[in-house]
């Protein structure tokens, strides 16, 4: 298996706690978040972690290629131009051989070990396509809401203000290979992963439930909630 985090964006509602860092380089205990999710990938055993950038890429470029535990693993892809989720794994699918993909975004921190959803994800009947780590939350309007019945995803709602309840998707997924090669059928108008892709195969990802805390360090307010998790962990 092979993950790709997805690091490429701006952080603009951060805006100074950013302190002039790309989102997954901003500290979160004693480390970058991003060093923190890397290591989370390792510890279950994923051959292969690619990280796309773009906003200030040289940073994430001289951390990983100072750190020699992460140097041999990681692959860093720089994109000029943003190109959007789905096509940056459909671009990953063209140049790499590809079979079962971990996807997850690069400020997101999640106390999981994710050992359960590789283990979930190790067992799936032929009809899925993966997994999809899921969680519960207190700002159901900001996610995007799974409803789910015995076991099986019926539908998903993104960012509304109606009531679906409160299980949420942390857009950690793993993907398999047919999964894979319908993305790379997207054409270029269908690049973002959660709008062009997700609610079309929704019913074929299996629901995994995350434990502990999962934070997307996108506000000063969410990135003080993270580090003061961290710092009890």
């Amino acid at each position: 298996m092979d993950a790709l985090i997805l690091a490429a964006g701006y952080g603009t509602r951060l805006g100074i706690s950013a302190d002039g860092n790309p989102k997954p380089m901003v500290q979160v205990g004693n480390e970058p978040l991003l060093s923190y999710n890397i290591r989370k990938l390792l510890n279950i055993g994923v051959n292969k972690i690619f990280i796309n950038s773009h906003y200030k890429y040289e940073i994430i470029r001289d951390f990983i290629d100072s750190n020699l535990e992460f140097k041999e693993k990681v692959n860093l892809i720089y994109e000029p131009v943003l190109l959007g989720t789905a096509s940056t794994i459909k671009n990953l699918c063209k140049n790499e051989i590809i079979t079962d993909l971990l996807v997850m975004h690069g400020d997101n921190y999640c106390e999981d070990s994710l050992v359960n959803l590789k283990k979930c994800f190790s067992v799936l009947g032929k009809y899925f396509f993966g997994v999809i780590g899921t969680f519960i939350t207190d700002e159901p309007e900001k996610c995007g809401i799974l409803v789910v019945k015995n076991g099986k995803i019926l539908e998903i709602h993104e960012k509304t203000n109606s009531n679906y309840g409160n299980l949420a998707n942390s857009a950690i997924y793993i993907f398999n290979t047919k999964c894979l090669v319908e993305i790379t059928k997207l054409n270029d108008q269908q690049n973002d992963l959660s709008l062009h892709f997700i609610p079309q195969i929704i019913a074929r990802l299996k629901p995994v439930r995350l434990s502990g805390e999962f934070i997307d360090i996108g506000t000063p307010k969410n990135l003080k909630r993270a580090r003061l998790l961290a710092e009890t962990n």
